[in-house]
């Protein structure tokens, strides 16, 4: 599917084919309703990601989170690799106590972390380049009104709830026809409860209890 196929999709669902100037506001409309959903405490397996080009650097303390980071996946670990590919498990400690904790300390193989602010923190600071790898949940961009390939996952994933939901809200916010707006309200809470069902049976089928997860 196109992305202005999905957009031709969201004004049918909204009730409102063809109309032009409510499609220029969808775009804001998917930024707002992304934010809220990926910010909410649940969090589909479809926005679960490995970490890729995070590396340390020498007597530096801290380093960027990831661009898309959330927040790490449950029950996973963060790892730390040197050059000759000995990994090493991370503890997940406040940043203030890591600091306080290796203050004045010589740097060494980081033994701790934290991720707060977009910083992942460590102690102790680096002594060499590690390669830190882990799971975690990744922001997702709002489809634009063009002609390529759909790639957000919530819309590959959870097609239905996707465009309910955003026709809700601009059945809510623009149109006000309320008879509709409940009626989509009612559906996309529906789907949404399918969602997490799904996600939670999932979670059952392929949990994981080896000590590399």
């Amino acid at each position: 599917m196109l992305n202005s196929e999905l957009y031709d999709l969201i004004l049918v669902k909204a009730r409102r084919v063809n109309d032009t100037q409510l499609r220029t506001v969808i775009p804001a409309e998917l930024r707002q309703m992304l934010q809220s959903l990926e910010h909410s405490p649940f969090h589909p397996w479809f926005l679960e990601t490995t970490s890729s080009g995070l590396t340390t650097t020498v007597d530096v303390d801290t380093l960027d989170a990831p661009e898309d980071y959330l927040l790490l996946v449950e029950d996973t670990k963060v790892w730390i690799t040197d050059s000759e590919g000995t990994r090493t498990r991370l503890v997940r400690r406040f940043h203030e106590d890591i600091e306080e904790a290796y203050n004045g300390v010589s740097s060494g193989r980081p033994e701790s972390f934290d991720i707060f602010r977009e910083l992942i923190y460590l102690g102790p600071i680096p002594n060499d380049i590690y390669t830190i790898g882990m799971k975690y949940y990744a922001k997702t961009i709002p489809p634009p009104d063009n002609d390529l390939n759909v790639s957000n996952p919530w819309v590959l994933e959870a097609e239905d709830f996707f465009i309910t939901e955003i026709a809700r809200r601009l059945q809510v916010n623009y149109i006000k026809d309320m008879k509709v707006a409940g009626e989509l309200s009612n559906t996309s809470a529906l789907l949404r409860s399918e969602l997490h069902k799904y996600n939670e049976s999932r979670k059952h089928v392929e949990m994981d209890y080896t000590v590399d997860r």
